[in-house]
């Protein structure tokens, strides 16, 4: 029996508990949470069937709008616009180590680090939209760590719960 739906529940509930758990990062003027959801996407958009990726990101999208009090549908709509350009660009049979995971990580930080400073810019009393960019870049290192540490974790606990198999590597004859 393959666990592939409560790993995914668990990972997605873990990261929600962590990144509220876990104090904002104070970058430029605005006080902005490290993502950990999005990560749990990332690795479920490059490892694993379409439509457990697209659940996943729907699901860490619903989680991060509900814990950050952003509008519904601001982060799911953004990461399941990640999503479909990662599953075009992907190849799940491809072997790869968690460092792969560092740019991909560290660009869908920046890219959900501007929807959230958009949103952030149109509340009242709020820093203009351009100081909420500069912070999306700061918050890469962070999302490039996050999405690292996703990979390795889920890979593994994917791998010892049987939901995946190793790639074997094919002579050449």
């Amino acid at each position: 029996m393959k666990l592939d739906l409560p790993v995914m529940v668990a990972a997605l509930l873990v990261a929600a508990t962590l990144q509220e758990l876990l104090p904002p990062v104070p970058l430029g003027g605005l006080d902005l949470k490290v993502q950990l959801l999005p990560a749990i996407a990332l690795y479920y958009l490059e490892r694993r069937p379409w439509p457990m990726a697209l659940c996943a990101a729907l699901w860490a999208g619903i989680l991060t709008d509900s814990l950050g009090g952003l509008p519904g549908g601001l982060s799911a709509f953004t990461l399941l616009c990640a999503g479909g350009v990662v599953l075009l660009v992907r190849d799940a049979s491809e072997r790869r180590s968690p460092l792969r995971a560092c740019l991909p990580g560290a660009i869908l930080a920046f890219v959900m680090g501007v929807a959230q400073g958009a949103r952030l810019a149109l509340s009242p009393a709020s820093a203009p939209f351009l100081s909420s960019v500069a912070a999306a870049l700061k918050l890469m290192p962070l999302g490039a760590l996050a999405a690292i540490a996703a990979d390795a974790a889920l890979g593994r606990i994917d791998f010892l719960a049987g939901n995946v198999e190793p790639i074997r590597e094919e002579g050449i004859t």
